[in-house]
């Protein structure tokens, strides 16, 4: 189960799932687009406990530059090669960021900018929107008090000027 859409690009459609039975984990999953073959698959374990509408996760996967980047129900971030499904790194809102899991889950698809990833986190301290490297996971900046919520941000161009627009659960 889950509510993730579908990212594809090169020939390739990954998406994200939950299973319960015979252990509760997270999968990525990668098919080839033209006939739904499997291509490959990385698990990991996830406890979901009180979460609301706990089907599985919500955010649509990112790719680009042969990577694909997930975040999953409970703060699971990942890299993975778009090819192979090998794991470049990982991180976790709640334990690398202090973000408060919301009672829905971390729901915001990540989004790439040059080379950052984006990920409206609700880390604390004014860490609502959190700019990673996209090849190593480390934190660039972090920017605004505002917690989690459902939205991904934008990117939207301004008098020549590029603009990241976000809605937060606050403004």
């Amino acid at each position: 189960g889950g509510y993730s859409g579908i990212a594809v690009a090169d020939g390739r459609a990954v998406t994200l799932d939950r299973q319960t039975d015979p252990e509760e984990v997270e999968r990525v999953l990668c098919f080839a687009a033209a006939t739904g073959e499997l291509l490959w698959k990385v698990t990991y374990p996830v406890a979901y406990k009180d979460l609301q509408y706990g089907n599985g996760p919500r955010a649509t996967p990112s790719i680009a530059d042969g990577l694909v980047y997930t975040i999953g129900a409970v703060g699971d971030v990942y890299c993975i090669t778009v090819d192979r499904g090998e794991r470049v790194w990982t991180r976790n809102l709640e334990r690398d960021f202090k973000a408060p899991r919301p009672g829905w889950g971390f729901s915001a698809a990540p989004l790439l900018y040059k080379n950052l990833l984006l990920i409206h986190a609700g880390a604390r301290p004014d860490g609502c929107i959190l700019a990673l490297d996209q090849k190593t996971g480390k934190e660039v900046w972090r920017q605004l008090t505002d917690p989690a919520g459902y939205a991904t941000p934008i990117l939207m161009e301004h008098q020549g000027e590029p603009l990241l627009v976000t809605w937060t659960p606050s403004n």
